[in-house]
């Protein structure tokens, strides 16, 4: 089966429903977008409780305090997302616009890099995608084969003996369940918009060529300056998930990293193996996405420059490519200043190279 760029479009938005990221036309349905959002961001907060109350309890046994602070850490990266996705709403419609727009009108040969995009990135978004949901599912269906009755070890001010309140708390676990994967399945999202961004600059790149005179070029120019700006609401809205992203993955790892240098039996070790890598890799998602976007946004959009007979152009027209030039040194990056460096390959093997550092010494220091 080939995936093309409409199928990994609706992919996409259909495994993050529950993030609610895209409100509807109509009015009623309107009112019930914002109730569904308020409800399932007061579901969350109310098993955030549960989960701060658990720990507290069983804060003298390590294995459920960490299980717990980890599960906890995927409550509170759904409701950073789900509060980022709110606030950028109006950004992410007029980004989904333009994409669907695009893919309706794009000609033979902007299709064929677009549907490279999607042959590179496609079976990696598919694969991370599945593997929370998975996850999510095998957490769920826990207590059908360990010796617990709900999946977590959540406290509750209330009996949960009564079938009725078992049945509510357990529909809650489950909804709450899928929620945190959706808060990780939101980076599928970020990246596919960064992979349409980076798709764009490729394509203009090679549009240069089809510059004929001094008014095409201007038109150019343009271009250029629109999708600078386009990418920049695409940035905005990137960015805030990317920094949440790090933020719980470094809070996985290092809760992850304790119980590994621990004195614990090898499935629970196994099992936090598995954490650890699939958080490490979780960064990778959008990493892959940036780095792309920096090399069209630069180096690709300065070799079309350079190679484009500009000398044969009048002395106006120079001035501009010269212009364009200097603008496309400077690559477009996603960074906070001050926490996040430039979200690239190199900075995730920096950011993985300083995990296995710290796990290092933190099982030095264990042993001593």
């Amino acid at each position: 089966m080939k995936v093309t760029p409409e199928i990994a479009v609706k992919f996409t938005k259909i495994t993050n429903c529950f993030m609610l990221i895209w409100q509807p036309k109509n009015k009623y349905e309107k009112y019930l977008f914002e109730f569904l959002w308020w409800f399932c961001v007061i579901d969350a907060f109310f098993v955030l409780l549960t989960l701060i109350g658990a720990i507290i309890k069983y804060s003298s046994d390590t294995l459920i305090a960490m299980k717990t602070a980890i599960f906890m850490s995927g409550v509170v990266n759904f409701l950073i997302k789900i509060s980022i996705t709110k606030i950028n709403r109006q950004y992410n419609h007029e980004i989904s616009i333009k994409l669907d727009f695009y893919l309706k009108t794009a000609n033979k040969n902007q299709r064929i890099i677009l549907q490279n995009y999607v042959d590179k990135s496609w079976f990696f978004h598919a694969y991370m995608t599945w593997s929370y949901y998975i996850a999510s599912i095998l957490f769920l269906i826990g207590p059908l084969f360990l010796p617990q009755k709900l999946p977590n070890d959540a406290v509750y001010p209330f009996s949960t003996e009564p079938l009725l309140t078992f049945t509510i708390i357990y529909a809650q676990d489950i909804l709450v369940g899928f929620q945190i994967s959706a808060g990780l399945v939101l980076d599928c999202q970020a990246a596919l918009y960064l992979w349409f961004s980076g798709a764009l600059f490729e394509i203009l790149a090679l549009e240069i060529n089809n510059i004929k005179n001094y008014k095409q070029l201007k038109d150019y120019v343009k271009k250029h300056h629109d999708l600078i700006l386009f990418t920049e609401k695409i940035i905005k809205t990137v960015s805030g998930i990317a920094f949440t992203t790090i933020s719980m993955t470094i809070i996985g790892i290092v809760l992850g990293s304790i119980i590994l240098a621990s004195n614990q039996p090898a499935t629970v070790k196994l099992q936090f193996t598995v954490l650890v890598l699939s958080a490490s890799i979780n960064i990778l998602v959008c990493a892959r996405a940036a780095d792309n976007l920096i090399v069209t946004s630069s180096d690709v959009m300065v070799n079309s420059l350079y190679n484009f007979p500009w000398y044969k152009l009048s002395t106006d027209a120079k001035k501009i490519i010269q212009i364009m030039m200097q603008r496309t040194q400077k690559p477009i990056t996603i960074s906070l200043s001050g926490f996040v460096g430039s979200l690239s390959y190199q900075y995730y093997a920096s950011f993985v190279s300083t995990a296995v550092s710290y796990f290092t010494t933190l099982r030095i220091m264990l042993e001593l």
